[in-house]
């Protein structure tokens, strides 16, 4: 049984935790790429959502306009 959060998610280790993974979304462009959060903990530490999105800069079209989106369908392996 997948453990399910009550609440929301505010922070990496906490999508982590629920095992959610993150789409990442340009708001330039359209492009988008999903992501799992324990590797971005590993790199980056715990940081707020809000936080990490400030941060994102597209690969496609270079802007810095991202947004985050969690994807909490449980996947293989989960």
């Amino acid at each position: 049984m997948a453990y399910r959060r009550i609440g929301p998610i505010e922070t990496l280790n906490e999508a982590w935790r629920a095992r959610v993974d993150l789409w990442v979304l340009c708001r330039g462009c359209g492009h988008a790429r999903r992501v799992k959060p324990g590797h971005l903990v590993v790199d980056r530490g715990d940081l707020s959502l809000a936080k990490l999105q400030s941060r994102f800069k597209c690969r496609r079209c270079n802007a810095q306009r991202a947004a985050i989106v969690l994807h909490d369908e449980a996947g293989p392996g989960r």
